[in-house]
Formats: structure tokens, sequence, C-alpha cells
């Protein structure tokens, strides 16, 4: 073999370890992301669902312009720290998983969020970005707080969930297939206030109406149902 082209070979293994390790050896798992100062800003908290009291709930948190929930992967007690203090609150006294005040609706805009527990802001937590989630609406994430103030604690981000806000439906089936099948699919919608159930007036009624409500009860779309059925 002549020297000139042992050289070549070497030229042509080093040109080839170089592709691999800028393109084969990179594609490693994504590092833990943490939101910018100019996001933060803009961010939105609640705490909803039901039953609860003000001082607990499914976290919700508002970004890019809709509503939406917290995976409970990896959530902690310092997790829930960061954002009892966010919203107000001297510090958590627990978390829940397994969406205890019922399943959100929207996005799932965090997943494996960790806090060590003095952030300001939960977006200075590690976590998969935002949007990146695997979860599904069974694993929201819950907080409880204590029910003791921040002094002087103003934030014009922390949103409270009006008294009238509608956070569960039902449909109670009529036809006797309907009552047969489970999941149920259809029947007549109605909606949890305080401590009653109570039905929605059709008057007005529209199919986005229907997918709101479908929406809620973790179905993907709504079917034009038979009004005679039910009269």
């Amino acid at each position: 073999v002549k020297p000139g082209s042992i050289i070549r070979w070497v030229e042509l293994l080093i040109f080839f370890l170089g592709v691999l390790s800028s393109v084969g050896f990179s594609q490693t798992t994504s590092k833990p992301q943490l939101t910018p100062r100019s996001q933060q800003s803009k961010l939105k908290f609640r705490l909803a669902g039901f039953p609860r009291k003000h001082n607990e709930g499914r976290v919700e948190v508002f970004y890019n312009g809709e509503w939406g929930t917290i995976c409970d992967d990896d959530f902690t007690i310092e997790n829930a720290h960061v954002v009892c203090r966010h919203l107000g609150f001297v510090f958590a006294t627990g978390w829940t998983h397994s969406a205890k005040y019922g399943r959100g609706i929207g996005k799932i805009w965090l997943d494996n969020v960790q806090c060590g527990g003095g952030e300001k802001n939960i977006g200075d937590c590690k976590n998969r970005g935002w949007g990146n989630s695997d979860c599904t609406h069974d694993e929201d994430a819950g907080v409880i707080c204590k029910d003791e103030r921040l002094q002087g604690f103003i934030d014009s981000n922390v949103i409270e969930t009006e008294d009238n806000q509608v956070e569960e439906v039902r449909l109670r089936p009529v036809v006797v297939s309907a009552k047969k099948r489970m999941p149920i699919m259809e029947g007549i919608v109605e909606f949890r206030y305080k401590d009653s159930w109570a039905q929605i007036c059709d008057i007005d009624w529209t199919p986005k109406n229907s997918r709101v409500i479908c929406g809620m009860m973790g179905f993907p779309a709504e079917r034009k149902a038979n009004k005679n059925f039910y009269k």
C-alpha cells in the first residue's frame, strides 16, 4: 500500500468520525428548559376544580393565550411551595396527583417540573418545555396551600375562579340503550353548582355548545342527537 493512500484513508476516517459525532452522537434527550423572563411576566395562574376550598385545587396556568394544566410526573412538595407562594399563600401543606380535583381541559402546558423550592416562579423550574408532555388530564397536578396570605401580596397575574364557574358536568341517560352503555355518551346535560345538579335550557343551543360539553367530559367531538328521544 502506498504511503499516500494510507494518509487519504486516515483523512476519510477522521472525516466520518466527525460526521458521526456531530449527527449520530448528538441525538440525546432534550435538556430541561427554563421559561424566558419575558414570558414569565405574562404567565397567569389559578386554582380550579371541584370540590375544593379557595386555597386548594387543580393548578392551571395561562400561557400563549390558553389555559392549561401541569402534569403530576415528578411533582413534589417543592413544586407546590413555588406555586402556592406565587398565588400569594405562605407555603404548601401538600399536593395532589391523578386529577384529584377533576380533569382539566385544553393543553397540558408543563411536565416533569423540578423545582428546588426557592424559585419565585414555576417558570424558573426545570421542565420539558412548554406544551411538551406525554400525559393526559388524568394526571393533572393540584396543590393544597396553607390558608394564610403573604403579607402585602399583590399580583395581577393571579386569577381567582368565579363562584359561578361550571367545573363539573354529566349526562343523565334517558333512553334504555344509553343506560346500559359505559361510558354514558348521550343524555340530558346536567351541571353541578355548589351542592346540587341542574339542567340547561335548550333555547339557542348549538352544536358548538355540545362540543364544549363533550370536551369537558373527555370526548373528542359531539354527534347530532335526536331530540325526540328526550321529549
